[in-house]
């Protein structure tokens, strides 16, 4: 299997709003290395910096940045991909570990650029066996093995992009498409979805009518880069525009509203 994962609980993190009162187990896989060859430096306790660094060939400049062990998943088309990995196995196998070893019911996915590309692979392949997907900054990626949408299960999806991000800016509409006619919706174009999230810079906009009870939204963040809406990446100014969706605030109270109740050891996960 690829990756490896660490188990968090949100009691770790009681302060934080993303996570206080949602009772939720998370699971933190991490891919393989994006070179032709999978690299087993490749790991979730180390900076891209370092990976670089472990990874880098003994002839090469210590003062050159060689990202040749950025850790990247088999999402697509992209720089992932050339990594011949099942990964879609691997979540499948992630699934069941979680189910009959930390008694999980529902499961979600949510990924960041290449991984949001995962995360919307895993919603298209995986429909039965994972809920709803969070895709940030990353779009649908076909292609490698990926050459369709078309889960046997309706799923929800939400897509989060930035208007200043090119990673995802070009393709989230073909995206948010490509997930209203997956699950039944009954509009199919932006112009019809209905407005449910608006602040300054935020435009979030959800589908009705789609199969299952499930929904497919889609925020856009005005003049957001390469980033995790709402939450600015450590050692960078400036600080993200205050009127930004917390994205992690939103998929969890998005996500909470379609999660079914089960045992847990302080109580029950709420929806």
């Amino acid at each position: 299997m690829a990756g490896r994962f660490a188990i968090r609980n949100d009691d770790d993190d009681p302060v934080n709003p993303a996570h206080y009162g949602y009772k939720w187990l998370v699971a933190l896989p991490f891919g393989t290395s994006e070179g032709s060859e999978p690299n087993p430096t490749c790991c979730a306790y180390n900076t891209t910096a370092e990976c670089a660094k472990l990874a880098r060939p003994a002839s090469t400049p210590k003062d050159d940045d060689v990202d040749e062990n950025v850790c990247a998943w088999n999402s697509g088309d992209n720089y992932g991909a050339n990594v011949p990995i099942d990964d879609i196995g691997f979540f499948r196998a992630l699934a069941g570990w979680l189910k009959s070893e930390m008694c999980a019911t529902d499961l979600f996915a949510k990924g960041f650029s290449v991984g949001s590309s995962m995360a919307g692979r895993i919603g298209c392949e995986l429909s039965g066996v994972y809920k709803g997907i969070a895709m940030f900054e990353g779009p649908l990626l076909f292609g490698n093995g990926f050459e369709k949408c078309e889960p046997s299960e309706p799923v929800s999806a939400v897509l989060f992009c930035g208007t200043e991000d090119t990673y995802c800016r070009d393709d989230i509409e073909s995206s948010v498409v490509t997930w209203v006619k997956a699950n039944g919706c009954n509009s199919t174009g932006t112009a019809r979805a209905v407005d449910t999230y608006m602040s300054a810079t935020t435009k979030c906009r959800r589908f009705t009518g789609c199969s299952g009870d499930t929904f497919v939204e889609w925020c856009l963040i005005q003049d957001l880069a390469h980033k995790f809406a709402g939450h600015t990446e450590p050692g960078t100014v400036p600080t993200q525009n205050s009127t930004n969706v917390d994205g992690m605030v939103y998929i969890m109270d998005r996500f909470s509203s379609i999660a079914r109740y089960a045992p847990f050891a302080s109580g029950v996960i709420r929806r």
